[in-house]
């Protein structure tokens, strides 16, 4: 996962997208740090990774960036096939039986889209992913223990 993160963030400094609000990265920190269940928690979790705030910082910028880029090269996501469509309406409607609600035809018709559309751009961007691992130059290595 470190490895596709560097291919998508090298990616993503070629494309420059705009630089996150300084309170979305705010907002990620403290999404991060919630985690942990207190400061005490956290601090020692950074500690023990041998990281400090700065990073975890630059870490949430990163992930916005990855998620502004994401969304701009994957906006037009292939329409779901019938097919597609028809398996995501009777899963949402088993869904929806399960838990004992009732859906109106529009909103199992709005889930079943968004689902397959979801499933769809993720598809996408795992084949994206699998593109830069083979355009790069990776090494694996044994660890000596």
């Amino acid at each position: 996962r470190l490895i596709d993160r560097i291919l998508i963030l090298d990616e993503v400094d070629r494309y420059a997208p705009p630089e996150p609000h300084a309170n979305d990265i705010r907002l990620r920190v403290d999404r991060i740090r919630s985690r942990f269940g207190s400061h005490e928690a956290f601090t020692s979790a950074m500690k023990m990774l041998g990281t400090d705030e700065a990073t975890v910082i630059q870490w949430a910028r990163n992930e916005l960036r990855i998620d502004v880029y994401l969304n701009q090269r994957f906006a037009s996501v292939v329409e779901p096939t019938g097919e597609d469509l028809e398996r995501y309406l009777r899963e949402v409607d088993a869904a929806a039986e399960r838990s004992g609600r009732t859906l109106a035809d529009d909103e199992v018709q709005r889930l079943a889209r968004e689902r397959a559309v979801a499933e769809r751009r993720q598809a996408l961007i795992r084949e994206w992913i699998e593109g830069l691992r083979r355009r790069a130059s990776i090494s694996y290595t044994q660890a000596d223990h």
